[in-house]
């Protein structure tokens, strides 16, 4: 089984020689910033604005690779086809095609003041990163490319407080 991490994480298997080990690649992603532009559309009723909202999103994120070994005679170690070394690294990404959705209510109450509450989602389909990654397995070296690509959801609840200017 493969480790996990504390961000999405991903993993994919690789079969060896004789199918007696298995390489085992884990991919975490760590979302460094995101954003939206999005519109509100909704209904007013005294002082509360119920509203859905609507948009594009971005988002910049970092995903690390670090290749293991599982299995019989290709571990660390000697074994059957000697040593097994692995290697790691690291892509950066800037994801331009996401939407955004979600609902909200705003309500006054003072004449400045304004509360809000809203629930957001937030979705990437299709984002990913190149990573190579090298090391020796019985001695020979090898260098391995892995493509990564995922959708990924984020759903975000927000209250936030309103002074309007006018």
């Amino acid at each position: 089984m493969c480790p996990g991490g504390n961000t999405r994480t991903k993993s994919k298997a690789a079969g060896a020689l004789l199918g007696v080990g298995v390489g085992c690649t884990v991919l975490n992603t760590k979302f460094n910033d995101f954003g939206t532009v999005r519109g509100r559309l909704g209904y007013a009723a005294d002082h509360l604005l119920l509203y859905g909202t609507g948009g594009w999103a971005w988002s910049q994120s970092t995903t690390t690779s670090n290749f293991t070994c599982v299995g019989i005679g290709t571990c660390p170690g000697p074994g059957v086809f000697g040593g097994f070394t692995g290697g790691g690294s690291s892509a950066s990404t800037t994801a331009t095609n996401g939407w955004a959705a979600g609902a909200g209510l705003e309500y006054a109450f003072a004449r400045n003041w304004t509360i809000r509450v809203e629930y957001l989602n937030i979705q990437f389909n299709g984002t990913g990163e190149a990573l190579a990654t090298s090391g020796t397995a019985g001695g020979v070296g090898y260098t391995a490319t892995i493509n990564n690509s995922a959708n990924v959801n984020m759903d975000i609840g927000r209250v936030g407080l309103n002074f309007l200017f006018h």
